[in-house]
């Protein structure tokens, strides 16, 4: 194996795929593996400010409607929770207005009505820079299953 002087990520990376590509041996593959991890910045995962826990609950989740139904008419709870006080609001995905908004709030509901065909997402952002904290997505199943006859009776074997 050859003598690695790595002084780039670039260069450390190329000299573990040669080790790897011709029959390296183990000890050689675990002092790889520890250069290349090195090598990985530190601070591209500090730069980014930390989201808070949001625990974002829908009740109910699912909307499963027959063959005779087009539309779920259903009421919906919306409830998140964090450990830290949030300025935050919710919105239907496609909606550029908030469906509601909280400030200063460490919990916060919300109950509607819904009328849809379609599967609906809700986020949770914040207020101040709009960024996006949580989503969940209101499902709606169409159940257009079809039954058919069996082939054969239950009690043959063959």
């Amino acid at each position: 194996m050859q003598a690695l002087s790595s002084t780039t990520p670039i260069s450390a990376f190329i000299a573990a795929c040669r080790a790897i590509l011709f029959g390296a041996s183990p000890s050689s593959v675990v002092l790889l593996s520890a250069i290349l991890l090195s090598t990985i910045p530190v601070s591209a995962t500090a730069e980014n400010k930390a989201l808070p826990a949001i625990e974002f609950t829908l009740k109910p989740k699912v909307c499963v409607l027959s063959r005779q139904e087009e539309t779920c008419y259903d009421e919906i709870d919306i409830t998140w929770q964090s450990g830290t006080a949030l300025n935050i609001c919710l919105y239907q995905k496609e909606q550029k207005n908030p469906i509601a908004c909280w400030q200063n709030a460490h919990y916060g509901s919300h109950n509607m009505a819904l009328n849809t065909a379609k599967s609906l997402a809700f986020l949770l952002r914040e207020m101040d820079n709009n960024q996006l904290l949580a989503s969940k997505t209101f499902e709606v199943i169409h159940d257009h299953t079809q039954y058919r006859r069996a082939r054969r009776n239950a009690w043959a074997f063959f």
